[in-house]
């Protein structure tokens, strides 16, 4: 009677391979999605961080807070311009089509200690090991009453104290 039952130590063999099998590749597929999640977040955190970093700097050459020599960020020019901007950057790869509103009539893209007209990309950030780029615009009363900022804001200057007659043409 058990003679002839050769197949089946085989088939039980094979089965249960198979089952290691789609065991093994199910615990492969969730380490590597736990992998992924983790390098996602990891790359968040340090984006965040980076972003953080980069404002901080601004904000603090924005407020004529000497760091490490360089120029403060702000308008050069003892007249008033409606087109003043500038960057923070950390690195010389930043390109002109990072930002759709470059434009060529801006007057210090790139100030520099002893040229705050500069508009050759230059690093300018003591944050060297980090790769961000910031850009402070210079905002008009139009631009400050059209985002919803009124004379009783206080980081809004309204120089006339009207509100209601900034246009497009009279910023």
């Amino acid at each position: 009677m058990c003679s002839n039952s050769t197949g089946g130590a085989l088939i039980a063999a094979l089965l249960l391979v198979a089952i290691s099998a789609v065991m093994g590749a199910t615990i492969l597929i969730a380490t590597s999605t736990d992998l992924q999640i983790s390098g996602n977040f990891r790359r968040a955190v340090k984006s965040f961080y980076v972003a953080e970093a980069g404002i901080a700097e601004t904000l603090n050459r924005l407020g004529d807070i000497s760091l490490a020599s360089q120029e403060p960020l702000r308008d050069p020019s003892p007249a008033f311009q409606s087109n003043w901007s500038a960057y923070v950057i950390s690195g010389d790869n930043w390109e002109h089509q990072y930002d759709r509103d470059y434009s060529n009539f801006f007057t210090n893209y790139f100030p520099m200690s002893g040229n705050a007209t500069n508009k050759i990309i230059v690093p300018n950030s003591i944050q060297t090991a980090l790769p961000y780029w910031i850009k402070i615009h210079h905002k008009t009363e139009f631009d400050a009453e059209s985002a919803g900022h009124t004379s009783l804001t206080p980081h809004y200057q309204d120089s006339d104290g009207i509100t209601s007659f900034h246009s497009e043409n009279n910023r």
